[in-house]
């Protein structure tokens, strides 16, 4: 699952879903790729594109 509008905050992800629905759960895990992050939560794992990271 994609999601946008993305940043971390105390070890937890936030985003924007699919569905306009705000996420939020604990990271377990982070791999780097060129353009995005693939971060793993409690959930399940996610693409995170970099340029739709909040600053």
């Amino acid at each position: 699952m994609h999601l946008t509008n993305w940043y971390i905050k105390k070890h937890f992800l936030v985003g924007t879903m699919s569905n306009g629905e705000m996420y939020i759960g604990r990271i377990e895990d982070i791999e780097e790729e060129d353009d995005n992050y693939l971060i793993c939560t409690e959930h399940g794992c996610f693409l995170c594109l970099k340029i739709d990271q909040k600053q």
